[in-house]
């Protein structure tokens, strides 16, 4: 993924912190798809050619049945004029509906950085055959 963004994949730390969960398919699969679109996210548009970053990847349990999902990047962060990415863009469009597809709330946080929080409940859908 990083060759897509022209990122040099050395200059970059992926950590991965995910409690050892299991969730459904769908909630799994769901959860991969947001995942995918805010890592792309930040390999595009978060760090300046050359320049070496960390992205972090976190999955918890909450509480009850609540879990959270994180994905951070040490970039430059998101300007109010939509900097790190378009607000309306169809990525985060997508990301939008997949966090209502799993009833959660999402939430950004822009500093140095940027941090998308995603609260959900895991779902409980019909089997199917």
């Amino acid at each position: 993924m990083s060759r897509s963004y022209g990122v040099d994949s050395k200059a970059i730390v992926l950590d991965m912190l995910v409690e050892d969960l299991t969730l459904d398919t769908d909630t799994a699969m769901t959860c991969g798809m947001i995942v995918e679109e805010l890592l792309s996210n930040s390999l595009k548009h978060a760090f300046a050619v050359g320049k070496e970053g960390r992205i972090q990847i976190e999955l918890q349990a909450h509480n009850a049945g609540a879990y959270l999902l994180q994905v951070r990047d040490d970039g430059v962060g998101i300007s109010k004029g939509g900097g790190q990415c378009n607000p309306g863009s169809l990525g985060l469009e997508l990301v939008n509906l997949l966090v209502e597809k799993l009833e959660g709330a999402i939430e950004l946080q822009s500093g140095p950085g940027t941090a998308w929080r995603i609260a959900f409940h895991q779902l409980h859908y019909q089997e199917r055959m």
